[in-house]
């Protein structure tokens, strides 16, 4: 089975260069290559708009355009278009910087003696074009994989974090701002340690700043950020949950010692633990008097307070 067609653009203002080349073409017995002319940047643009081609060789200095300025003009306005450029003997050196520049290879004149070493070059910088805009449209997946992402963690009501390798903190939202105290932009490339949680959830604390305590169920999983290792915090505040289940625990011990018969200063310790887990910064203080007592006549404080014997 033959090879298809080689469809080249050659962009050359010598007329002399265009002729060897077309020359050598005509010459290929199993005609692989197919050649057009263009003298300018700005007709091979309208030729490559008009018509496609496999491949472009360019000379880089043409009558308008000169050096590195002609690549950088066609890479963007064809940038999937494999592009080989053409050098004098003297000019290997800005050969090799245009490659860094976008170019898939160079040839130096003199060298393409047949067919056969221009089918070869040609059909190497197409392969190189097609692995460069492979890895463009994984990146370009990767990308518009993280940004719904971005879009979808940033929506949620728990506080999201994402910690890379280094233990810095990459992502935040709105909501582990609010849970932290802290504005996004402070999190953002602050340290982090992370807990080791394994098997579901793991209840840790956050101190605020002033003091404030919040509980939150905490669950870690693995992710890969910006092209990195890192890791998902997920934090679920249940604060409210866990203050409604110490009410509920200090309301069964109080009425577990009234209902076992305990001296009344056990069941007002008990009542007054169950003030202070209820009213967190509030400190009880239960006064008990005997009601045939001076008014000033305190028989017992729960719990003691200081200087109380």
């Amino acid at each position: 089975m033959n090879d298809p067609l080689l469809r080249i653009l050659l962009v050359e203002d010598d007329p002399a260069d265009a002729r060897f080349l077309h020359h050598l073409v005509r010459d290929d017995p199993e005609g692989r290559v197919a050649v057009r002319w263009c003298r300018t940047l700005d007709e091979c643009v309208r030729e490559l708009e008009s018509a496609p081609c496999d491949a472009v060789l360019l000379d880089l200095n043409l009558a308008t355009t000169q050096g590195l300025e002609t690549l950088h003009r066609l890479r963007a306005a064809a940038p999937r278009v494999p592009i080989l450029v053409l050098t004098g003997q003297e000019d290997e050196a800005i050969g090799s910087r245009a490659i860094e520049s976008g170019a898939q290879d160079y040839l130096v004149k003199t060298d393409v003696a047949s067919v056969r070493v221009l089918v070869r070059a040609v059909r190497l910088a197409i392969e190189r074009q097609r692995l460069v805009d492979q890895g463009r449209a994984q990146a370009e997946r990767i990308e518009a994989s993280e940004r719904r992402l971005r879009s979808l963690l940033a929506d949620l009501d728990d506080g999201v974090l994402v910690v890379g390798r280094d233990g810095m903190v990459r992502f935040a939202n709105a909501a582990a701002s609010r849970l932290f105290g802290v504005e996004i932009e402070r999190l953002v490339g602050a340290p982090l340690g992370v807990p080791d949680v394994r098997g579901g959830a793991r209840e840790v604390e956050i101190l605020r700043p002033g003091g404030e305590v919040r509980s939150t169920d905490l669950e870690v999983t693995g992710t890969e950020w910006e092209g990195e290792e890192a890791r998902l915090l997920s934090f679920r505040d249940v604060t409210r949950q866990r203050r409604g289940e110490r009410l509920e625990a200090g309301q069964r011990r109080i009425l577990e010692r009234m209902a076992g018969g305990a001296p009344l200063p056990n069941i007002l310790e008990a009542l007054a633990e169950w003030i202070d887990g209820s009213l967190p910064g509030v400190s009880s203080a239960l006064l008990v008097r005997d009601p045939g007592a001076p008014a000033e006549y305190e028989i017992a404080s729960f719990p003691a307070r200081p200087g109380d014997v």
